[in-house]
C-alpha cells in the first residue's frame, strides 16, 4: 500500500494521510484533496507526477501559488522552459543558494508558451547538496511556478529536499 500524504512545511505537520492501492492514482486523490484546503497565500509543491494542469488550476483557484517539478511526463513544458531560459539568459536571476544554483525566469503577463495555468516563472535548480557521493551527476532540474517571488520559489524548491530525504 502506497501512502499519500499533504505535508505542511512550516508546521512540520501531515495534513492528510491516505492509503492508495497504486501510484497512478495519486494524481486524482491530490486534485480531490486540494479543493479541501484554504490555500490563500500558501505554496504547493509537489514531484513530477503532480505537474497536471488541472492540479494547477484548482491550487490556482484556492488562490494559492505552486512551484511544480517538471519531467518528461510534461515535454512541452520541459522543452519551453530549457528553450526560454537558453533564449533569455540575461533576463534570469541567477543565484547560489544553500548548495544549489538556480536560474529563474520571470515571465511577462502575456507570455503563453506551453499555455500552463497561472505559470509566472520557470526554474532551472543544479544540486551541489551530494557532492561528496560518489555517484554526484550534477544534472538540472526544472520547476514551473505561478509566484514571482524567487526568494520564495527558492525556499519552496529547498524545502523539498526535506521532504524527499526525512520523509520518503
Amino acid at each position: 500500500i502506497n501512502m499519500f500524504n499533504i505535508y505542511c512545511c512550516s508546521n512540520g505537520i501531515c495534513l492528510s494521510c491516505t492509503p492508495l492501492s497504486d501510484k497512478e492514482s495519486e494524481i486524482p486523490e491530490f486534485q480531490r484533496l486540494l479543493p479541501k484546503f484554504n490555500l490563500k497565500n500558501c505554496m504547493v509543491t509537489a514531484d513530477a507526477l503532480h505537474c497536471q494542469k488541472d492540479t494547477c488550476s484548482i491550487i490556482l483557484e484556492r488562490k494559492g501559488n505552486y512551484t511544480i517539478k517538471v519531467k518528461d511526463n510534461q515535454k512541452e513544458l520541459k522543452e519551453d522552459i530549457i528553450h526560454l531560459l537558453a533564449q533569455h539568459a540575461g533576463k534570469t536571476v541567477s543565484v547560489s543558494h544553500n548548495s544549489c544554483d538556480y536560474k529563474i525566469l520571470i515571465l511577462s503577463r502575456t507570455y503563453i508558451g506551453a499555455d500552463w495555468p497561472g505559470a509566472r516563472a520557470y526554474i532551472q535548480m543544479i544540486s551541489h547538496k551530494r557532492i561528496h557521493q560518489k555517484d554526484y551527476n550534477p544534472e538540472p532540474q526544472y520547476f514551473v511556478s505561478s509566484a514571482i517571488n524567487t526568494d520564495l520559489i527558492m525556499e519552496t524548491v529547498d524545502n523539498r529536499w526535506g521532504i524527499e530525504d526525512d520523509l520518503h
